[in-house]
């Protein structure tokens, strides 16, 4: 890894570590004695690493108030830019001298007038260097000072001024402030120490080249020492012009995040992963899990009211009364939370500030605060105690106060729910569309932003986004995929015209849908149920269990009776909390149908006999009974309680008193019957593995010689009959056969009609049903919940969808489906694309097929790796040649077959592909830039034109012009005079960019990691 990766990584850490963050708490330690703690034996003579003699740097001027001028030499053209963002959070807080409460989110900063209740959020078209802020203060002077990820930016009360790497501090991320005794500012950044003394820059320290420097807490205790937390290596502390660097090789922790002073003036140090830290008196000493501390970061620090400390951490808070360490009892409700800051209020109780709101300490116990208003429930970050109102807290919801036992919360900015897109379109009318990580689906009409449930109120699936693709076909609609699958939006109604209805995998047979709406279906060993606010679940009936549901029963009293192939009856009494039990003399039956009688008597057909629950037990008819034959097959009741019993030796009926039997003497196509169903008109209608009849009273008509397996009456009043060769549908009351469009030469077996009219029938492809009068089985229901990849509608206007299990095409009302069994690759599939004569292409990793003529025709690619070459993309340019990414370079087509088309040496992982007019082709990894035009390649090589950084999302424009993101530092521009650099300084939200979207206008849309920008060229 390398040493740039291994930094961010390692400030990523310790901003979680200081604003946001969830894990597993520990158990309570309870008031067990301390063991004596370790002490570090402490240098002779620390090192002293003497002050830099670099030439102090002017300070800069006054940026005016709006963007900043951009800072480099190329051509910038006149420009407008616009920040969309979430101001809902705030992670920490700092009070003004005129009243005002200024608060750090998740995209600038924010101030509130407490007393007009007025709201303004600051961002980088504002001056701010950056929306990703790292730490907020306010100066004695009433100076605001930001650090950010670009710069260090300071508000004067009328403009804001940005100081960055080029004006003399050691590196632009500003990670930490201070400011002494002596009203010097020491700066805290990514690589080093600065100090300005209100005129000029001073380096203080820099980190040795190739290692971590982040200085990411400062601390000026009260004999005037200055301590510094380097992230990585220790601590720097400046006495007396002296600065000492106790770094990890002479003792010092390798993770400090945070400094607290106490009264007695002992130095407390949290870190991230080495415990807890004193020093007292030149000594230190280390609290661990070996001492008391609960392992992982230290969040918080606090001094109580008697001097005893307070200590926040990933997993809930601790006190340490100087002698024993004590934990938050479980029922306090603050075990496994994330606790992001402590504060001593005013009333000397404790407070914490976590991911389940706010709790207080009043000296005997923790109160989790619920107030008059949803704030309390909501995660809290920050605390600032106010002489003169009371407790301000930010939270996810914004700024809150309390006072007087009174939460109030004040008005939010106006701006985006959610800045984390996942995909950007503008659909024909203007609108843009974003699909959000955390708040579903957002749609833009130019001047407000609206949130739209395309599922209703649903919840989505865990950790998974309700949307997380969007595709513009361009018709009136949105295509939508997700958690909840694929659906098509109307855009006037903004409802779903059309949602897929894939079932999961595994579904094996329909079984029931119970009085509260569930439907219920076999699986391997099991039963899944269908809830419609909740979705998809598994029950085991038990974990031995090697056999087949079945059939599956509700009785009139809500109990569940679930019958299996060879391992008998299973029953559950609707208790939520109870599971399936075995039911005794039935264990090693093959229970094939249930039914309940009138006076709550159950049957059960197996193929010992015919079992009876009189209430108290079970008992098997047999032969001794009246039964002809013991292989029981079907069941069916009558209202007056009338059983009729098809077996493999022929058809009872059971009146209460005795039997009467019923075979091919007298009628019947054959002495086995299978299933048996009502007609409309009250008719009895048997199916038999030999043929389909009617009874009407006394005479028997013969319906067909077709086999059935199954069957079941629809409200149509037809009547559907499952068949070894497929399914057969014929009118309850004429007989007459009718269309059953679909399920064609294929096995089908258990059928089922829902309370909704829809029809499910078990098949050898798994469970079909019936949808807008077609049958669908799920090689033809279409992408389904599994989601789309790709989407197009191709110039035949069929539409085709890529999901990570099948391609699929959708003509006329119905979906044709490719799979891996029919020689597709899909491992890991990209996307669909047609090109200019119409043909489409599927690309995958490792594989590219082309379908023309309704057949799908791999083409190989030649290539002198060993190993088979990664695909990562494919385009077409204007001139109509097609180009083909790989890990091994670039590929042009040539006839049927990719060969390579690249400069040598230009292998690489992750490629984009983007064409731009006349013929010309963009081509991106993470580490290099390309571009094909009039023949030859050139290559920008990082650190040249280009910083030497990683490449991220690139885009070409309707103006021919390229843009491309840098890890870190925002975006690239070229155009016929070169490169232009885009950053925070010139308005974009924040350096990392995640999506690039040009809209209609020709404005370009960038999703950053704190803010959504718009960047509007001149005309």
């Amino acid at each position: 890894m390398s040493f740039r990766a291994i930094r961010r990584m390692v400030i990523g850490l310790c901003c979680l570590a200081l604003l946001l963050a969830a894990c597993e708490a520990p158990q309570p330690f309870g008031d067990a004695p301390l063991t004596p703690l370790a002490e570090l034996e402490a240098p002779e003579a620390l090192p002293t690493i003497p002050l830099t003699d670099q030439e102090p740097e002017p300070l800069p001027t006054h940026t005016p108030s709006g963007p900043p001028m951009p800072r480099t030499d190329a051509f910038v053209p006149r420009q407008e830019w616009a920040s969309l963002a979430n101001h809902g959070a705030s992670y920490a807080l700092a009070g003004h001298s005129d009243g005002s409460i200024w608060g750090v989110t998740e995209a600038g900063v924010v101030r509130w007038d407490l007393d007009t209740r007025e709201v303004i959020a600051f961002g980088s078209p504002d001056g701010l260097a950056s929306q990703a802020v790292n730490v907020l203060w306010i100066a004695p002077d009433d100076q605001v000072w930001v650090g950010t990820e670009a710069g260090l930016s300071r508000y004067d009360g009328a403009a804001w001024a940005t100081f960055a790497q080029e004006d003399g501090l050691p590196a632009s991320q500003v990670l930490s402030l201070v400011e002494a005794s002596d009203e010097a500012l020491w700066v805290g950044t990514e690589a080093g120490l600065a100090r300005f003394d209100g005129e000029r820059w001073e380096t203080i320290w820099v980190a040795p080249e190739g290692e971590l420097g982040a200085i990411v807490a400062a601390l000026e205790g009260r004999d005037g020492v200055l301590w510094f937390a380097v992230q990585g290596d220790g601590l720097l502390r400046y006495d007396e012009d002296a600065l000492t660097h106790l770094s990890v090789a002479d003792g010092g922790p390798s993770s400090p995040t945070r400094f607290l002073e106490d009264a007695a003036g002992a130095l407390w140090v949290g870190t991230y992963e080495d415990g807890l830290w004193r020093y007292v008196d030149g000594v230190w000493s280390v609290f661990t899990a070996a001492q008391g501390l609960p392992d992982g970061p230290v969040t918080a620090l606090a001094e109580g009211l008697e001097g005893s400390l307070w200590v926040g951490t990933l997993s809930g808070v601790v006190h340490f009364d100087g002698v024993s360490w004590t934990s938050a009892p479980d029922e306090a409700g603050l075990m496994q939370t994330a606790v992001h800051d402590l504060a001593l209020g005013l009333d000397g109780n404790m407070w914490a500030a976590t991911d389940r709101g706010v709790f207080q300490h009043n000296g005997s116990g923790w109160e989790h605060m619920e107030g008059s208003t949803a704030m309390p429930d909501a995660p809290a970050y920050a605390f600032l105690p106010d002489q003169n109102r009371g407790l301000l807290v930010g939270t996810a919801l914004g700024l809150a106060l309390y006072a007087g036992d009174t939460w109030t919360v004040y008005p939010q900015p106006e701006g985006l729910a959610s800045h984390q897109a996942l995909d950007i379109v503008q659909t024909a009318e203007g609108a843009l569309w974003l699909a959000t990580e955390d708040a579903g689906l957002l749609v833009f009409d130019g001047e407000s932003w609206e949130v739209i449930s395309p599922w209703g109120e649903a919840a989505a699936r865990e950790d998974e986004p309700v949307v997380s693709r969007l595709f513009d076909l361009g018709d009136d609609s949105l295509w939508v995929s997700g958690a909840h699958g694929v659906g098509q939006l109307d855009l006037a109604t903004r409802q779903l015209i059309y949602r897929s209805r894939c079932l999961p995998e595994g579904l094996l047979r329909p079984l029931l849908q119970t009085q509260d709406g569930t439907l219920w279906f076999a699986v391997q060993n099991g039963l899944a149920a269908y809830r419609e606010d909740e979705g998809w679940s598994v029950t085991a009936l038990a974990e031995d269990l090697d056999s087949t549901v079945l059939v599956m029963l509700e009785t009139s009293e809500g109990a569940l009776w679930v019958g299996t192939d060879g391992q008998g009856l299973f029953r559950h009494n609707g208790d939520p909390a109870a599971s399936f039990a075995p039911v005794a003399n039935l264990q090693d039956a093959h229970v094939r149908a249930l039914v309940e009688g009138p006076v709550g008597d159950l049957w059960a057909a197996t193929s010992e006999g015919l079992g009876r629950w009189d209430g108290p037990r079970w008992s098997l008819w047999t032969a001794a009974s009246g039964l002809e034959d013991v292989d029981v097959h079907a069941l069916l009741l009558e209202e007056d309680g009338t059983l009729w019993v098809g077996t493999a030796g022929g058809l009872g009926r059971y009146d209460g008193e005795q039997w009467a039997w019923y075979t091919t003497a007298d009628g019947l196509p054959s002495d086995t019957v299978t299933a048996l169903a009502w007609g409309p008109d009250g008719a009895l209608w048997v199916a038999m593995d030999q043929g389909i009849a009617r009874l009407d009273g006394a005479e028997w008509t013969p319906i067909a010689s077709k086999a059935a397996r199954s069957a079941t009456a629809a409200d149509d009043g037809s009547l559907w009959f499952g068949t070894p060769d497929g399914l057969v549908r014929y009118d309850g009351l004429s007989g007459y056969e009718l269309s059953v469009d679909g399920l064609d030469d294929i096995a089908v077996g258990a059928l089922l009609q829902d309370a909704w009219g829809a029809l499910w029938a078990e098949t050898d492809e798994g469970v079909a049903w019936y949808v807008d009068g077609f049958w669908a089985t799920r090689t033809q229901c279409g992408p389904g919940r599994e989601g789309a990849l790709s989407m197009l509608y191709d110039q035949a206007g069929d539409l085709w969808t890529l999901a990570p299990k099948g391609i699929y095409r959708h003509s006329q009302g119905q979906w044709q489906g490719w799979h891996q069994e029919d020689g597709l690759s899909l491992e890991a599939p990209l996307s669909l694309w047609e090109d200019q004569q119409g043909r489409i292409w599927y690309v995958a990793a490792d594989g590219v097929a082309m379908f023309a003529e309704d057949t799908w025709s791999l083409l190989p690619v030649e290539s002198d790796e060993d190993e088979a070459p990664t695909i990562t993309g494919i385009a077409e340019t204007d001139d109509g040649r097609l180009w083909l990414a790989m890990g091994t370079g670039l590929y042009r087509l040539d006839g049927d077959q990719w060969l390579p088309a690249g400069p040598t040496g230009t292998s690489g992982a992750g490629w984009q592909l983007a064409p731009a007019p006349g013929g010309v082709l963009w081509a991106a990894t993470e580490e290099r830039l390309l571009r094909y035009s009039d023949a030859r390649w050139t290559v920008f090589e990082p650190g040249a034109e280009l910083p030497d950084a990683p490449l991220g999302p690139m885009l070409v424009a309707t103006d021919g012009t390229m843009w491309i993101s840098v890890e870190g530092h925002g975006l690239w521009h070229h155009n016929v005079r070169g490169w232009t650099s885009i950053t925070s300084l010139h308005g974009l939200a924040s350096n990392t960019v995640t999506h690039l979207y040009e809209a209609q206008d020709g404005a370009l849309w960038i999703v950053t990691s704190h803010g959504l920008s718009r960047y509007t060229p001149a005309p």
